[in-house]
């Protein structure tokens, strides 16, 4: 199977409090090798970047952009 390349990973969300070390193991057992990290509110954006910064060895990326609605 090809690696895969998720380019919304939306890491912030509180629903991945609990298990977001669990939801990246078990995307890397089915392929997942790169991830894209975005942050969709100036709020999450510390949130977000902590998780880009403690996962770099894992091929994690980040993005920082937020829709007009939101600035």
């Amino acid at each position: 199977m090809n690696n895969l390349f998720d380019i919304a990973c939306n890491f912030s969300s509180d629903r991945f409090d609990k298990d977001l070390d669990a939801v990246i193991e078990r995307a890397k057992i089915n392929n997942v090798n790169k991830f894209l990290i975005v942050s969709a509110s100036l709020n999450d954006f510390e949130k977000t970047y902590n998780i880009y910064k403690s996962n770099l060895k894992d091929a994690f990326f980040f993005n920082w952009n937020t829709p007009p609605s939101c600035r």
